[in-house]
């Protein structure tokens, strides 16, 4: 009966000869880490998940998500952002929640990725409010956050969905379409109070004032 080698998961080729034929049996476990990293490969990670109970039950915790300040739903045009003669404007709002206490808090940031910089802003902006850090927990892993599954992020990424869905029934009447985009007769600055005021409605406190102006280059908040 003829023996077929079996490498360990994620290695193939130079290094998979090098750990297992020339030194794996001579190397611990971080040393053939080291070794395949020089080579460019990385064992992956094993993901360790918050529990559902945890996020539930904990003062600290807080689910975060981003969710961008488009204008249309997704299956409705590929184009989602405002347009007008000022052309796109690309923005979001980062979110968190925590499911014991429900104190909900919200910032401005820009792009549509949640980056590390952005998040660190944000955990210092929530602890002036609660004099402690928060634990953020998040769908996908960040150096700041831990990671859960999708059924329980759904908790924020539902809030947000309700959120998004009045205020797109509220957009609607305004919207022309134009070479296959969606055009919405509403300026950046009023469209960006309309989150807010969504926002406000639902119970995110928004932190950072000073952020709005200072990101959009707009004087929209008065009293930031």
């Amino acid at each position: 009966m003829g023996f077929k080698k079996k490498y360990a998961e994620g290695y193939h080729g130079t290094t998979a000869f090098i750990e297992d034929s020339l030194f794996g049996h001579l190397m611990s476990k971080k040393q053939l880490n080291d070794l395949a990293f020089s080579y460019g490969k990385k064992r992956k990670q094993k993901k360790y998940f918050v529990d559902e109970l945890t996020v539930q039950t904990s003062e600290i915790h807080y689910l975060v998500d981003l969710t961008s300040t488009s204008c249309v739903t997704l299956d409705t045009k590929k184009n989602r952002f405002l347009q007008n003669e000022l052309g796109y404007f690309r923005y979001s709002f980062v979110g968190a929640k925590n499911i014991l206490s429900n104190r909900k808090y919200m910032m401005l940031v820009k792009g549509s990725q949640l980056k590390e910089r952005d998040l660190k802003t944000f955990r210092e902006l929530i602890k002036q409010e609660l004099g402690y850090y928060p634990v953020f927990v998040t769908d996908n892993q960040h150096t700041l956050s831990l990671i859960a599954k999708k059924k329980v992020t759904m908790y924020i990424e539902v809030e947000f969905g309700g959120i998004k869905t009045k205020l797109y029934k509220a957009l609607r009447p305004l919207q022309k379409i134009k070479n296959n985009r969606v055009y919405t007769d509403i300026s950046f600055k009023d469209l960006i109070h309309l989150y807010l005021k969504r926002f406000n409605k639902c119970g995110f406190k928004l932190l950072g004032k000073r952020r709005v102006n200072d990101l959009t280059k707009t004087k929209i908040l008065m009293d930031a």
